[in-house]
């Protein structure tokens, strides 16, 4: 994009309005809205000199429309075309530095906003500033656009300045920005490329100077401005929403004229650029030797002076670019070797980065297998019947009276004299109560025996998974930990651990399980209703339950247990 630097001014018997112009620069209210569609362009805005009863641009400006004079100035306004190479934080930071150089003398209030279409587009900036110059007086909105009284400031509104009515300040204004543009292209590092001055004025000095291909490329067929109005119908037209056609006649003039102006402007270029020094001088032979004679008539020799300049000006400059070149070169080198050398020592610490990584990931992983394994070892393998509940040894108790009761009492049982207490009716509802605990418990039992198997079963899966994905991940590096020895933890009603002489008979009954239950060895097979009771004397089991055996008996009736109770089997499952 050329430079561009326009400026206008709004005044109330023009029809302008400056909160309406705000709005229009930060797409608010009804301005959000364009002819083609939603305005999605607001970049960046800012703000800098309002006075102190301004919270805000949008309040100053509303406060311009209500109280400036009928005939007064409301803002001036600059349009700013951005230099596409530049991100926005460095457009936004060449517009303010580009306003406070301008306003901040004066201390003039203004506000800017850029706009932009995506992928930095038409990037440009609108800058509105008054002429109303802020001061250290504290005043309303209203008397701050009042007349002024030079001798009395309190009494009267804010100077206003006449910097900005001269021709000559819109010269300066251009040539401000061409400087600010400029100078934000060198800080990014870009080349500076905006000049101010007319393409007429810059192909001439080019000439003057000999700067043959500067000149061709600013001879270029010169576009008309379109304004917002054409230049929102040709965005309809590119993006298909309206034909060329159905445009008014004056719109498709313009149009029409600058893609063919800039159609050719592009070919000129680049025919430019593949034209010689040689072919450049034969082209404008016939100007140079006009501006020849009219430089001997202004100035004898001034052109020769100038040809000369320009002349020692190339050669200097291809004497730097040579010895740039060379030190380019012999440096290049260093900084290839320099390079490779950081690459490698970037690589190798990534390597042992990862190495050890890696290595971390393993123990990880290692520790994890442990814990599943410890808490798998910690999970009872059988769950028994639990100890007699409280129904049942009232039961039992009940049971126990009534026979005392029978047995000192035989004349009045025998004629059905026996207490409430001790009656069969009485035994007989404790008795179903008792079933119906112990069949409370043996199913909460099997319930807890149910979740430690789903549990046994997860644990099992997932160490399962664990080994495969250490195989896959690290087969062979290193070197598996050794887990400990798996012990499973039997649950027993009446001891925590089991004896060695109990580990024995286990192993010997593999089929069957064995348990300690009241300072007796009980076993039987998992399921079964008949239980036996473990003699040690004969090293041999007698049968206990459903019938107990006279051997049986025997070795009940030598220790001294509980009260009565009936030996329990394994549970059924």
């Amino acid at each position: 994009m050329s430079y561009r630097n326009s400026a206008s001014k709004g005044t109330r018997p023009g029809g302008q309005s400056a909160s309406a112009k705000h709005r229009y620069h930060i797409r608010a209210d009804l301005y959000a809205e364009g002819r083609d569609g939603p305005r999605e362009d607001l970049a960046a805005t800012g703000f800098g000199n309002l006075p102190t009863w301004a919270a805000d641009p949008a309040e100053f400006w509303l406060a311009t429309d209500s109280y400036e004079r009928a005939n007064g100035v409301l803002f001036r306004e600059l349009q700013l075309n951005l230099p596409y190479e530049l991100t926005l934080a460095q457009q936004c930071r060449a517009v303010e530095q580009y306003a406070s150089s301008m306003f901040d003398i004066e201390r003039l209030p203004y506000s800017w906003a850029i706009h932009r279409e995506p992928g930095n587009k038409n990037a440009h900036a609108h800058l509105m500033v008054s002429e109303t110059m802020t001061d250290d007086v504290e005043r309303t909105a209203e008397g701050h656009f009042r007349r002024c009284n030079p001798r009395r400031p309190e009494a009267g509104g804010a100077r206003k300045t006449r910097s900005l009515k001269p021709k000559s300040w819109l010269m300066d204004a251009r040539a401000g920005w061409a400087v600010a543009a400029n100078a934000a292209l060198i800080s990014a590092g870009h080349e500076p490329r905006f000049d101010h001055r007319s393409k007429e004025v810059q192909r001439d000095e080019a000439l003057r100077l000999g700067n043959l291909r500067k000149a061709a490329m600013l001879d270029t067929p010169t576009q008309q401005h379109e304004g917002p109005r054409i230049a929102g119908m040709r965005r309809r037209v590119e993006s298909g929403k309206a034909d060329l056609a159905d445009l008014p006649q004056y719109a498709q003039d313009v149009i029409e004229a600058n893609n063919l102006a800039r159609e050719l402007g592009q070919q000129w270029q680049a025919a430019v650029e593949l034209m010689s020094d040689a072919e450049l001088a034969e082209h404008y032979a016939d100007e140079l030797a006009q501006l020849q004679e009219q430089l001997a008539q202004e100035n004898p020799g001034a052109h020769v002076a100038a040809w000369q300049h320009e002349q020692q000006r190339i050669a200097e400059q291809r004497q730097r670019d040579q010895v740039e070149l060379a030190e380019l070169v012999a440096g290049e080198a260093d900084r290839q070797a320099g390079e490779l050398a950081h690459l490698g020592a970037v690589q190798a610490a990534h390597a042992e980065a990862l190495i050890e990584a890696d290595r971390q990931a393993l123990e990880r992983h290692d520790a994890r297998v442990v814990q599943a394994q410890a808490r798998l070892a910690s999970l009872p393998l059988f769950t028994f019947d639990p100890d007699p509940t409280p129904e049942e040894r009232r039961a039992d108790r009940l049971e126990q009276a009534r026979a005392d009761w029978l047995k000192a009492h035989p004349v009045r049982a025998s004629l059905g004299l026996a207490p409430a207490a001790v009656r069969q009716e009485a035994i007989d509802r404790a008795r179903r109560e008792a079933d119906r605990a112990r069949a409370a418990a043996v199913a909460a039992a099997d319930e807890r025996q149910l979740q430690i198997d789903q549990l046994r079963a997860r644990l099992t899966a997932e160490l399962e998974r664990a080994e495969q994905y250490r195989r896959e991940r690290w087969p062979g590096e290193y070197q598996q930990p050794v887990p400990e020895p798996l012990q499973v933890a039997l649950d027993q009603p009446s001891a925590a651990v089991l004896r060695d002489s109990l580990q024995a008979l286990q192993e010997a009954k593999p089929e069957w399980v064995v348990w300690e239950e009241h300072g007796h060895t009980l076993g039987g097979r998992d399921g079964d209703t008949v239980t036996y009771l473990y003699d040690e004397a004969a090293d041999d089991w007698e049968q206990v339950q459903p019938e107990p055996s006279a051997r049986a008996l025997e070795l009940l009736q030598e220790s001294e247990p509980e009260p009565e109770h009936r030996p329990r089997g394994p549970r059924m499952r």
